[in-house]
């Protein structure tokens, strides 16, 4: 499995401020100066090959569920549906403290008929 994107999570950006403790979710922001907490996007390119599995999801899945339970639920990725539905399942049993979304892609070439 590969990590593509970075993780833009409150424990990096607190660590980025030099701050050892993160303030409670609803007050996380207060006394922190609007520009001192500002994410710059990550953009990464790859080559994506024919059959290759793509996971997007949230932050929910990933605190709850590490990269190898992510991986063992998802499997071959050969029935997305399931592969979803045992992930779902592994968040689930991992308590979901938070919503969470994934979204799965399997990548093929389609066939091309000439006209």
């Amino acid at each position: 499995m590969l990590e593509l994107t970075k993780r833009h999570t409150d424990e990096e950006l607190f660590r980025s401020l030099g701050m050892k403790d993160a303030k409670p979710r609803l007050m996380q922001y207060l006394g922190i100066p609007e520009s001192e907490f500002i994410l710059e996007p990550h953009v990464t390119c790859e080559t994506i090959k024919d059959g290759d599995l793509v996971m997007l999801c949230t932050d929910g899945v990933t605190d709850m569920v590490d990269d190898a339970g992510i991986q063992a639920a998802i499997g071959d990725g050969a029935d997305l549906s399931d592969a979803c539905a045992r992930l779902h399942d592994s968040v689930t049993l991992a308590g979901a403290k938070d919503n969470y979304t994934m979204l799965l892609c399997k990548f093929g070439c389609a066939k091309r008929h000439p006209f």
